[in-house]
Protein backbone atom coordinates (compact mmCIF):
# COMPACT_ATOMS: atom_id res chain seq x y z
CA UNK A 1 0.00 0.00 0.00
CA UNK A 2 2.81 2.43 0.86
CA UNK A 3 4.47 1.76 -2.49
CA UNK A 4 1.19 2.33 -4.32
CA UNK A 5 0.50 5.61 -2.55
CA UNK A 6 4.00 6.93 -3.27
CA UNK A 7 3.67 6.45 -7.06
CA UNK A 8 2.67 9.54 -9.02
CA UNK A 9 2.55 7.74 -12.38
CA UNK A 10 4.32 5.18 -14.54
CA UNK A 11 6.10 5.62 -17.83
CA UNK A 12 6.96 2.70 -20.08
CA UNK A 13 9.67 2.95 -22.73
CA UNK A 14 9.15 0.05 -25.14
CA UNK A 15 11.78 -1.31 -27.52
CA UNK A 16 10.03 -1.90 -30.86
CA UNK A 17 13.07 -2.58 -33.03
CA UNK A 18 13.65 -5.52 -35.36
CA UNK A 19 15.68 -7.45 -32.77
CA UNK A 20 12.46 -7.94 -30.75
CA UNK A 21 11.42 -10.38 -33.50
CA UNK A 22 14.18 -12.80 -32.52
CA UNK A 23 12.70 -16.16 -31.55
CA UNK A 24 14.47 -16.96 -28.28
CA UNK A 25 11.93 -15.84 -25.68
CA UNK A 26 9.68 -17.43 -23.06
CA UNK A 27 5.92 -16.93 -22.87
CA UNK A 28 3.64 -18.31 -20.16
CA UNK A 29 0.65 -20.61 -20.26
CA UNK A 30 -1.35 -19.79 -17.15
CA UNK A 31 -4.21 -21.81 -15.68
CA UNK A 32 -7.54 -20.03 -15.30
CA UNK A 33 -7.19 -20.00 -11.51
CA UNK A 34 -3.37 -19.85 -11.53
CA UNK A 35 -3.31 -23.55 -10.63
CA UNK A 36 -0.36 -23.96 -12.98
CA UNK A 37 2.06 -21.76 -14.92
CA UNK A 38 4.04 -23.36 -17.73
CA UNK A 39 6.89 -21.99 -19.80
CA UNK A 40 6.03 -21.90 -23.50
CA UNK A 41 8.61 -21.77 -26.26
CA UNK A 42 6.21 -22.28 -29.18
CA UNK A 43 3.21 -20.19 -30.19
CA UNK A 44 1.37 -21.41 -33.27
CA UNK A 45 3.93 -22.80 -35.70
CA UNK A 46 6.96 -20.89 -34.48
CA UNK A 47 9.20 -20.18 -31.52
CA UNK A 48 8.19 -17.40 -29.14
CA UNK A 49 9.58 -14.00 -30.11
CA UNK A 50 10.79 -11.39 -27.66
CA UNK A 51 7.89 -9.18 -28.76
CA UNK A 52 5.37 -11.92 -27.94
CA UNK A 53 6.86 -12.29 -24.47
CA UNK A 54 6.67 -8.54 -24.02
CA UNK A 55 3.05 -8.41 -25.27
CA UNK A 56 1.98 -10.87 -22.58
CA UNK A 57 3.56 -8.68 -19.91
CA UNK A 58 2.08 -5.54 -21.47
CA UNK A 59 -1.46 -6.97 -21.49
CA UNK A 60 -1.34 -7.63 -17.77
CA UNK A 61 -0.02 -4.20 -16.82
CA UNK A 62 -2.55 -2.36 -18.97
CA UNK A 63 -5.25 -4.14 -16.95
CA UNK A 64 -3.46 -3.28 -13.70
CA UNK A 65 -3.20 0.40 -14.67
CA UNK A 66 -6.93 0.52 -15.36
CA UNK A 67 -8.13 -1.48 -12.35
CA UNK A 68 -5.81 0.13 -9.81
CA UNK A 69 -5.94 3.56 -11.43
CA UNK A 70 -2.20 3.98 -11.94
CA UNK A 71 -1.72 6.68 -14.61
CA UNK A 72 0.58 5.09 -17.17
CA UNK A 73 2.12 6.58 -20.30
CA UNK A 74 3.62 4.29 -22.92
CA UNK A 75 6.38 5.37 -25.34
CA UNK A 76 7.57 3.33 -28.31
CA UNK A 77 11.28 3.83 -28.92
CA UNK A 78 10.77 3.96 -32.69
CA UNK A 79 8.11 5.95 -34.51
CA UNK A 80 5.71 3.55 -36.20
CA UNK A 81 5.06 6.11 -38.91
CA UNK A 82 1.38 6.34 -38.04
CA UNK A 83 1.48 9.60 -36.10
CA UNK A 84 2.36 10.71 -32.57
CA UNK A 85 -0.63 8.93 -31.04
CA UNK A 86 0.78 5.55 -32.07
CA UNK A 87 4.21 6.26 -30.58
CA UNK A 88 2.99 7.69 -27.28
CA UNK A 89 -0.29 6.65 -25.65
CA UNK A 90 -1.68 6.28 -22.16
CA UNK A 91 -4.05 4.45 -19.82
CA UNK A 92 -5.72 5.95 -16.72
CA UNK A 93 -4.39 9.42 -17.48
CA UNK A 94 -7.77 10.94 -18.31
CA UNK A 95 -11.23 10.36 -16.90
CA UNK A 96 -12.61 6.97 -15.92
CA UNK A 97 -15.15 7.10 -18.73
CA UNK A 98 -12.23 6.97 -21.20
CA UNK A 99 -10.68 3.82 -19.71
CA UNK A 100 -12.29 1.31 -22.04
CA UNK A 101 -11.30 3.27 -25.13
CA UNK A 102 -7.76 3.81 -23.82
CA UNK A 103 -7.30 0.09 -23.19
CA UNK A 104 -8.58 -0.88 -26.62
CA UNK A 105 -6.29 1.67 -28.27
CA UNK A 106 -3.27 0.44 -26.28
CA UNK A 107 -3.86 -3.19 -27.27
CA UNK A 108 -4.41 -2.22 -30.90
CA UNK A 109 -1.17 -0.23 -31.10
CA UNK A 110 0.96 -3.04 -29.67
CA UNK A 111 -0.73 -5.74 -31.77
CA UNK A 112 -0.19 -3.79 -34.98
CA UNK A 113 3.28 -2.41 -34.18
CA UNK A 114 5.83 -2.83 -36.96
CA UNK A 115 9.25 -3.94 -35.78
CA UNK A 116 11.74 -2.44 -38.21
CA UNK A 117 15.48 -1.95 -38.42
CA UNK A 118 15.07 1.82 -38.05
CA UNK A 119 16.36 2.57 -34.60
CA UNK A 120 16.30 5.56 -32.30
CA UNK A 121 18.90 5.22 -29.54
CA UNK A 122 17.40 4.38 -26.17
CA UNK A 123 19.40 7.24 -24.68
CA UNK A 124 17.68 9.89 -26.80
CA UNK A 125 14.24 8.75 -25.67
CA UNK A 126 15.38 8.55 -22.04
CA UNK A 127 16.55 12.16 -22.25
CA UNK A 128 13.11 13.22 -23.46
CA UNK A 129 11.49 11.43 -20.55
CA UNK A 130 14.04 12.95 -18.16
CA UNK A 131 13.09 16.47 -19.28
CA UNK A 132 9.39 15.78 -18.70
CA UNK A 133 9.99 14.41 -15.21
CA UNK A 134 12.45 17.19 -14.31
CA UNK A 135 9.74 19.80 -14.92
CA UNK A 136 7.65 18.35 -12.09
CA UNK A 137 10.45 17.08 -9.82
CA UNK A 138 9.87 19.83 -7.24
CA UNK A 139 6.18 18.94 -7.03
CA UNK A 140 7.01 15.23 -6.77
CA UNK A 141 9.52 15.77 -3.96
CA UNK A 142 7.15 18.09 -2.10
CA UNK A 143 4.43 15.43 -2.19
CA UNK A 144 6.81 12.53 -1.45
CA UNK A 145 5.93 10.97 -4.80
CA UNK A 146 7.99 9.38 -7.53
CA UNK A 147 7.61 8.16 -11.11
CA UNK A 148 8.16 4.52 -12.05
CA UNK A 149 10.00 4.18 -15.36
CA UNK A 150 9.65 0.73 -16.90
CA UNK A 151 12.20 0.07 -19.66
CA UNK A 152 11.22 -2.92 -21.81
CA UNK A 153 14.18 -3.83 -24.00
CA UNK A 154 16.42 -6.59 -25.27
CA UNK A 155 19.37 -4.19 -25.00
CA UNK A 156 20.54 -5.23 -28.47
CA UNK A 157 22.09 -1.88 -29.38
CA UNK A 158 24.00 -1.79 -26.10
CA UNK A 159 25.96 -4.89 -27.09
CA UNK A 160 27.27 -3.31 -30.28
CA UNK A 161 30.43 -1.28 -30.79
CA UNK A 162 30.05 2.46 -30.50
CA UNK A 163 28.94 5.04 -27.97
CA UNK A 164 25.36 3.77 -27.45
CA UNK A 165 26.17 1.99 -24.17
CA UNK A 166 27.88 5.00 -22.56
CA UNK A 167 25.15 7.36 -23.77
CA UNK A 168 22.59 5.03 -22.21
CA UNK A 169 24.46 4.90 -18.89
CA UNK A 170 24.75 8.68 -18.81
CA UNK A 171 21.00 9.01 -19.40
CA UNK A 172 20.16 6.52 -16.66
CA UNK A 173 22.50 8.27 -14.20
CA UNK A 174 20.78 11.59 -14.96
CA UNK A 175 17.37 10.02 -14.38
CA UNK A 176 18.50 8.46 -11.10
CA UNK A 177 19.03 11.96 -9.69
CA UNK A 178 15.30 12.66 -10.08
CA UNK A 179 12.42 11.14 -8.05
CA UNK A 180 12.34 8.10 -10.35
CA UNK A 181 12.41 4.35 -9.76
CA UNK A 182 13.74 2.54 -12.83
CA UNK A 183 12.63 -1.00 -13.67
CA UNK A 184 14.47 -2.71 -16.54
CA UNK A 185 12.54 -5.69 -17.89
CA UNK A 186 14.97 -7.60 -20.09
CA UNK A 187 13.85 -9.65 -23.08
CA UNK A 188 17.07 -11.47 -23.89
CA UNK A 189 19.27 -14.35 -22.76
CA UNK A 190 22.41 -12.67 -24.12
CA UNK A 191 24.96 -12.87 -21.30
CA UNK A 192 26.72 -9.68 -22.46
CA UNK A 193 23.53 -7.66 -22.11
CA UNK A 194 22.55 -9.28 -18.82
CA UNK A 195 26.01 -8.58 -17.36
CA UNK A 196 25.86 -4.98 -18.59
CA UNK A 197 22.58 -4.33 -16.78
CA UNK A 198 23.60 -6.23 -13.65
CA UNK A 199 26.70 -4.03 -13.36
CA UNK A 200 24.50 -0.97 -13.74
CA UNK A 201 22.12 -2.35 -11.10
CA UNK A 202 25.00 -2.78 -8.63
CA UNK A 203 26.12 0.84 -9.04
CA UNK A 204 22.76 2.63 -8.79
CA UNK A 205 20.21 2.32 -6.00
CA UNK A 206 16.96 3.22 -7.76
CA UNK A 207 17.15 0.68 -10.56
CA UNK A 208 15.98 -2.93 -10.65
CA UNK A 209 16.75 -5.37 -13.46
CA UNK A 210 14.25 -8.19 -14.01
CA UNK A 211 14.39 -11.35 -16.11
CA UNK A 212 11.33 -13.32 -17.24
CA UNK A 213 9.28 -14.99 -14.49
CA UNK A 214 11.02 -18.36 -14.67
CA UNK A 215 14.53 -16.92 -14.84
CA UNK A 216 13.80 -14.56 -11.95
CA UNK A 217 12.29 -17.39 -9.90
CA UNK A 218 15.49 -19.41 -10.23
CA UNK A 219 17.64 -16.44 -9.18
CA UNK A 220 15.46 -15.92 -6.09
CA UNK A 221 15.52 -19.64 -5.27
CA UNK A 222 19.31 -19.84 -5.44
CA UNK A 223 19.57 -17.08 -2.83
CA UNK A 224 16.39 -17.64 -0.79
CA UNK A 225 15.01 -21.19 -1.19
CA UNK A 226 12.51 -20.67 1.65
CA UNK A 227 10.33 -18.44 -0.58
CA UNK A 228 7.87 -19.44 -3.29
CA UNK A 229 8.33 -16.86 -6.03
CA UNK A 230 4.69 -16.46 -7.01
CA UNK A 231 3.67 -14.77 -10.24
CA UNK A 232 1.87 -12.07 -8.25
CA UNK A 233 5.13 -11.06 -6.57
CA UNK A 234 6.87 -10.92 -9.95
CA UNK A 235 4.12 -8.69 -11.38
CA UNK A 236 4.35 -6.36 -8.37
CA UNK A 237 8.08 -6.00 -8.93
CA UNK A 238 7.52 -5.27 -12.63
CA UNK A 239 4.98 -2.62 -11.65
CA UNK A 240 7.37 -0.91 -9.26
CA UNK A 241 5.04 -1.68 -6.36
CA UNK A 242 7.61 -3.34 -4.09
CA UNK A 243 10.31 -1.75 -1.97
CA UNK A 244 14.00 -1.72 -2.84
CA UNK A 245 14.44 -4.23 0.00
CA UNK A 246 12.17 -6.80 -1.71
CA UNK A 247 14.15 -6.20 -4.89
CA UNK A 248 17.19 -7.72 -3.17
CA UNK A 249 15.62 -11.20 -3.09
CA UNK A 250 17.46 -12.20 -6.27
CA UNK A 251 20.74 -10.59 -5.22
CA UNK A 252 21.66 -11.93 -1.78
CA UNK A 253 20.75 -14.48 0.88
CA UNK A 254 18.40 -12.98 3.45
CA UNK A 255 19.26 -13.29 7.11
CA UNK A 256 16.53 -14.38 9.52
CA UNK A 257 16.10 -10.71 10.47
CA UNK A 258 15.59 -9.91 6.77
CA UNK A 259 13.05 -12.73 6.47
CA UNK A 260 11.16 -11.34 9.46
CA UNK A 261 11.12 -7.90 7.84
CA UNK A 262 10.02 -9.37 4.50
CA UNK A 263 7.11 -11.26 6.10
CA UNK A 264 5.93 -8.16 7.97
CA UNK A 265 6.15 -6.03 4.83
CA UNK A 266 4.67 -8.56 2.40
CA UNK A 267 1.90 -10.13 4.49
CA UNK A 268 0.88 -7.38 6.89
CA UNK A 269 2.02 -4.21 5.13
CA UNK A 270 4.08 -3.41 8.20
CA UNK A 271 0.88 -2.67 10.13
CA UNK A 272 0.99 -5.82 12.29
CA UNK A 273 3.96 -6.77 14.42
CA UNK A 274 5.10 -10.32 13.75
CA UNK A 275 6.97 -11.86 16.73
CA UNK A 276 10.72 -11.53 16.34
CA UNK A 277 12.61 -14.74 15.45
CA UNK A 278 14.50 -14.44 18.76
CA UNK A 279 11.29 -15.97 20.09
CA UNK A 280 11.44 -18.69 17.47
CA UNK A 281 8.35 -20.73 18.35
CA UNK A 282 6.16 -17.63 18.56
CA UNK A 283 7.52 -16.40 15.22
CA UNK A 284 6.92 -19.73 13.47
CA UNK A 285 3.48 -20.18 15.01
CA UNK A 286 2.35 -16.70 13.96
CA UNK A 287 3.80 -17.15 10.48
CA UNK A 288 2.02 -20.49 10.10
CA UNK A 289 -1.26 -18.81 11.04
CA UNK A 290 -0.71 -16.10 8.43
CA UNK A 291 0.13 -18.68 5.76
CA UNK A 292 -2.97 -20.74 6.56
CA UNK A 293 -5.07 -17.76 5.43
CA UNK A 294 -3.14 -17.33 2.17
CA UNK A 295 -3.80 -19.17 -1.08
CA UNK A 296 -1.10 -21.52 -2.23
CA UNK A 297 1.02 -20.29 -5.13
CA UNK A 298 2.44 -22.00 -8.19
CA UNK A 299 6.05 -22.82 -7.42
CA UNK A 300 8.00 -22.66 -10.73
CA UNK A 301 10.96 -24.50 -9.20
CA UNK A 302 9.05 -27.45 -7.73
CA UNK A 303 6.38 -27.25 -10.46
CA UNK A 304 3.49 -27.56 -8.05
CA UNK A 305 1.51 -25.38 -5.70
CA UNK A 306 3.12 -24.57 -2.36
CA UNK A 307 2.73 -22.02 0.41
CA UNK A 308 4.47 -18.66 0.12
CA UNK A 309 6.98 -19.65 2.80
CA UNK A 310 8.51 -23.09 3.32
CA UNK A 311 8.44 -23.32 7.11
CA UNK A 312 10.28 -26.65 7.12
CA UNK A 313 13.08 -24.98 5.16
CA UNK A 314 13.19 -22.11 7.67
CA UNK A 315 13.38 -24.64 10.52
CA UNK A 316 16.26 -26.42 8.81
CA UNK A 317 18.13 -23.22 8.01
CA UNK A 318 17.60 -21.26 11.25
CA UNK A 319 15.46 -23.11 13.79
CA UNK A 320 17.97 -25.17 15.71
CA UNK A 321 20.44 -22.40 16.48
CA UNK A 322 17.61 -19.96 17.25
CA UNK A 323 16.08 -22.38 19.78
CA UNK A 324 19.45 -22.86 21.44
CA UNK A 325 19.95 -19.12 21.80
CA UNK A 326 16.40 -18.14 22.87
CA UNK A 327 15.15 -17.70 26.44
CA UNK A 328 12.52 -20.02 27.85
CA UNK A 329 9.09 -19.38 26.34
CA UNK A 330 5.60 -20.71 26.76
CA UNK A 331 4.89 -20.50 23.01
CA UNK A 332 4.80 -23.84 21.21
CA UNK A 333 4.67 -24.31 17.41
CA UNK A 334 1.60 -26.38 16.54
CA UNK A 335 2.40 -26.87 12.84
CA UNK A 336 -0.86 -25.18 11.80
CA UNK A 337 -1.17 -24.43 8.13
CA UNK A 338 1.83 -26.58 7.10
Amino acid sequence: MKSYESIDSRKWLIENSASMNIQDAHAMKVGFKLEYIASVEFIGSGYVTRWQEFSQCFDFHVKMSARCWIPTEFWLVNDSGEGADSQRFSVACGSKKDLSEEREMAYKIIQSATLEEKRNPLASQLRRIEKRIAKKSLELNTNNKHVVLMLCTDGDELGRKGSAAQDFVDSVVALSKLPVKIIVRLYTDDDRIIDFFNRLDSKLTDIEVLDDYFGEAMEVYLHNPWLTYGLGLHRLREAGLTSDFVGELDERCFSIEDIHRFCEEFFTGGEVNLPHPNNWDAFISSLATILSNEKQQWNPIKRRQTGWIDIKKLEKMFGRRKRHSMPNTSFQYSGAGV
